[in-house]
């Protein structure tokens, strides 16, 4: 099995975020969200290529919570995130870029493991 760490404390700064707010700063604000954005996106897409490569790719948070980023099997040649919990599966969506993967995945750090 091989384990990915995907961490964003370096560009997800809240504490920073919401002083900005309070401070009005609100382009900066928007320019430290964008940067987040991005590097969650660039983590989505590295995602995707693996799952396209391995067929699935388990997404973990701490807790029970998973999430399997895997081939859709309605739509072909699509990918889809289907969220786990301690009773089974609680969801899936179809994603067709890592905008759209970005958005289901766990805020904060996670790791993404694959054979």
């Amino acid at each position: 099995m091989h384990t990915k760490r995907y961490e964003f404390d370096t560009v997800s700064d809240y504490d920073s975020r919401m002083q900005l707010i309070r401070d009005q700063d609100f382009d900066r604000y928007f320019d430290a969200l964008e940067t987040l954005a991005d590097a969650r996106i660039k983590a989505a897409d590295e995602i995707m290529d693996l799952a396209r490569r391995h067929g699935c790719v388990m997404v973990s948070h701490f807790g029970s919570h998973r999430y399997y980023v895997h081939w859709s099997l309605e739509f072909s040649g699509r990918l889809r995130i289907t969220g786990w919990d301690e009773y089974g599966p609680t969801y899936h969506h179809e994603i067709e870029s890592g905008v759209d993967l970005e958005v289901e995945l766990p805020e904060g750090s996670f790791t993404a493991s694959y054979k």
